[in-house]
Parts: C-alpha cells; sequence; structure tokens
C-alpha cells in the first residue's frame, strides 16, 4: 500500500511554514522567560505607550478577560505597571517597568534575528510536514 500524497497547495505550504516560523519564535523567547503573547502584549505597549487593558485588547485581537490574565502575570513578574490614567484618574493605564524595558530591548534582538532567519525557513522546505 502506497501512503497518501502530501498536500503541496500553497495555502498548505504557508501554513506550514507559520506554523515553523511560530515554533522557532516560541523557542527564541524561553530564554527571555516570556511567550508570544507576553511578546505581543510588551511591544503593543511599548510601541502604543500607556494604553488601558480595553485597547491592549483592541489590539491583539482578544476578548478583555485574557488580556486581564496576561497583564496580571506580566505584573507579577514586574515587568508591566498599571498606573492612574492621565487622561481619567479612575481609569489604569499599561506602561513598561525599567525591567519590562529592559526586556522588551532583548525582545527586540531576538525578533530580528528570528526575522534575519525566516527566508531561510521558507526556502528550505523544513517544516516538518
Amino acid at each position: 500500500m502506497h501512503p497518501a500524497p502530501r498536500p503541496q497547495g500553497v495555502a498548505f505550504l504557508l501554513a506550514q511554514v507559520g506554523t515553523e516560523v511560530s515554533r522557532r519564535f516560541g523557542e527564541r523567547l524561553l530564554p527571555l522567560g516570556i511567550s508570544a503573547s507576553d511578546a505581543a502584549c510588551l511591544r503593543i505597549i511599548a510601541s502604543a505607550g500607556p494604553l488601558n487593558q480595553r485597547h491592549l485588547a483592541q489590539r491583539l485581537g482578544i476578548v478583555p478577560s485574557r488580556v486581564v490574565a496576561l497583564i496580571d502575570a506580566l505584573e507579577r513578574r514586574g515587568l508591566v505597571e498599571r498606573r492612574v490614567g492621565s487622561t481619567d484618574r479612575r481609569s489604569r493605564e499599561l506602561a513598561l517597568t525599567a525591567a519590562g524595558e529592559a526586556v522588551f530591548a532583548r525582545l527586540r534582538e531576538v525578533a530580528a534575528s528570528h526575522e534575519a532567519e525566516f527566508p531561510a525557513v521558507a526556502c528550505s522546505g523544513n517544516t516538518g510536514a
């Protein structure tokens, strides 16, 4: 009996490359002690400046209750803090701490290195499929 042919369509191959690139990025984040979700939060907070959890949830495309858990974990680690809002004292804004800024600087280096590797992954055909 012959093995079933492997799908080779462009959409399938792009999905496989995306999976492999995501896996490798996750591995690169391990030494920083953060996940891809943590990295996304840090990047948005760093680039958007102080913003509230509702706006972060919108930017991430996830439900606000999920953001609460992400920020709670980042806050416990001392990477993010909730501050009194600059325009509304009743609200809280998210900002990176000094430790968060340091991790974000390292994250940028990891991301740049990862980005440089992407063409090699895409062209190698080594997507685990």
